[in-house]
């Protein structure tokens, strides 16, 4: 992904060590990333910019990140941002939930970090 620097990625994980390994995965690969640990402090962030793509656990305390995600999805300003879901303990039905929330992808914990960058690349190069 040619200008990679000038991407933005949210990462909405609430367990240290996942959110420090994504972060320092993407950041390895030239993104700028951006660390949320609740649907609050995403929040935060998107009152404040735009990203070109959102990370989201699943398991969060408060709001979980499939309730965050269809919420997302039915605000006009943020329902194009592509969401690739996370979790480490995929539950029945998680998956055909997403899909029906268009998310763009699904990932299970721990991050093989060779696994999250192909992921997230393919999304943003799906999105043009």
């Amino acid at each position: 992904m040619g200008e990679s620097s000038q991407i933005r990625v949210f990462v909405v994980e609430d367990n240290e060590v996942s959110a420090l390994l994504a972060e320092e995965v993407l950041k390895s690969a030239g993104y700028v990333v951006h660390l949320a640990r609740s649907g609050k402090e995403l929040q935060t962030l998107l009152d404040q910019s735009r990203p070109d793509l959102i990370l989201m656990d699943i398991q969060l305390p408060g709001e979980d990140g499939l309730a965050i995600t269809e919420r997302l999805r039915a605000d006009p300003a943020t329902s194009e941002i592509p969401v690739v879901i996370a979790t480490a303990y995929p539950m029945p039905g998680d998956r055909a939930q997403a899909k029906w929330m268009h998310v763009a992808s699904y990932v299970t914990k721990p991050y093989a970090p060779l696994q999250l960058l192909q992921i997230v690349w393919e999304v943003l190069k799906a999105r043009g």
